[in-house]
Order: structure tokens, then C-alpha cells, then sequence
């Protein structure tokens, strides 16, 4: 398994945090006065049995909150390796997001620079045989097909800034009209690549 955004994974660190809040928890103490020394004891080991299964509880469900989302910003994939073992020709659409929003400074340059640059990294992990189909917000359904991995690397040089857009809905329409009606087990992979404005939502 691969990341499409690795560079999230270092917020894992962030899973410190509830750890240390639990170890906090058990240094705190409260004084409380009874008269029947035995009537205390069964009173603390019966309350203390309940808050560790409490406190353990909250902590697993602070950790794996964190996990999921971490591993939900890092996108995670599987790798050419695990692909070839799949069966069927994997039959990738990505959809790269041209519109001027896109125009705007990411991390490594322009986004839509950053989201080309990951469609080509995510076309890699895929074996010779893939078949791939790219939708941008320029290509209209008449102008798509399934190329290789060849054919999509000079299609994904060739994307420009576009004045229109798509919203996620529309993009999934484009992509479905374009699955062979006759495969019913088709190997499909998507993978949307925007910085997801307001109107892509819609």
C-alpha cells in the first residue's frame, strides 16, 4: 500500500496526545472521607475497575479517531504489486481538476502542477496492461476514451486551465457512461484530484 499524500502520516505523532492525556488522568486524586473502612475498600477496587475500562475505551476511540483521519487525508493506494494480483485489467479514471481555483499555490507549485504530478505517480503504480481514463473539466463525454499509460501521460501534458467546472456528481456520471456495458467484473479505480471548491461539491 502507497499514500497519495504521504506527508500527512506525520500527524500520526498527534497519536501521542491522547496517550499522554490518559496517563494524566490516572495521577488525579480526590479525597473523599467514610466511616466504614471496609465499605471504602469495596467502594475503590468496584470504581476503579469501572473508570480504567472508561478511560481505556476513551483512549482507543481518541486513537483510531486520529488514525482514520490521518490515513483519510494521506489517500492511501495499493501498489503495482498488489494491482498485478488482482484479476482483471485494471481500468483506472482519474479526474483532474482544471478549473482556475486550481490556478492558486500549493505546496510544490501551481495545484493543478501538484495534481498532474500525482496522477502520473498514481499511473505508475498500475501495470503495462492498465487502461486509463482521464476527465478533466475541458474533455467532454464525446472526446473520452480508455487509453494506456503512454497515451495518458501526453493527454495529462497537455491539460490547461479551464474557465468551467464539474461538480463531484457529474464527474462520476462522465465516468460511468464510459464503463464497458459487457464487463461485469470490472477492475475500476478512480481517484479525484482538486482542492474541492465549494462548487465542486455541489
Amino acid at each position: 500500500m502507497q499514500f497519495l499524500f504521504p506527508g500527512f502520516l506525520w500527524a500520526l505523532v498527534a497519536l501521542a496526545i491522547p496517550v499522554i492525556i490518559h496517563l494524566f488522568n490516572f495521577r488525579r486524586y480526590k479525597t473523599v472521607y467514610f466511616s466504614q473502612v471496609a465499605f471504602l475498600h469495596h467502594v475503590k477496587k468496584d470504581t476503579r475497575s469501572k473508570s480504567n475500562l472508561k478511560n481505556l475505551l476513551l483512549l482507543l476511540a481518541r486513537i483510531f479517531l486520529i488514525v482514520f483521519l490521518v490515513l483519510a487525508f494521506a489517500r492511501p493506494y495499493f501498489s503495482e504489486d498488489h494491482l498485478k494480483q488482482q484479476t482483471g485489467i485494471p481500468h483506472v479514471a482519474i479526474y483532474i481538476d482544471n478549473s482556475f481555483s486550481m490556478e492558486a499555490e500549493g505546496k510544490y507549485g501551481l495545484l493543478l502542477e501538484e495534481a498532474k504530478m500525482k496522477s502520473l505517480q498514481i499511473a505508475d503504480a498500475y501495470p503495462y496492461n492498465a487502461k486509463f481514463l482521464l476527465v478533466t473539466n475541458s474533455i467532454v463525454p464525446s472526446g473520452q476514451q480508455w487509453v494506456s499509460q503512454e497515451q495518458f501521460v501526453e493527454k495529462v501534458s497537455q491539460i490547461q486551465l479551464s474557465h468551467t467546472f464539474k461538480t463531484v456528481n457529474q464527474v462520476y456520471d462522465q465516468i460511468f457512461t464510459m464503463l464497458p456495458s459487457h464487463d461485469s467484473s470490472l477492475n475500476l479505480h478512480t481517484f479525484l484530484l482538486s482542492d474541492f471548491q465549494t462548487a465542486t461539491l455541489e
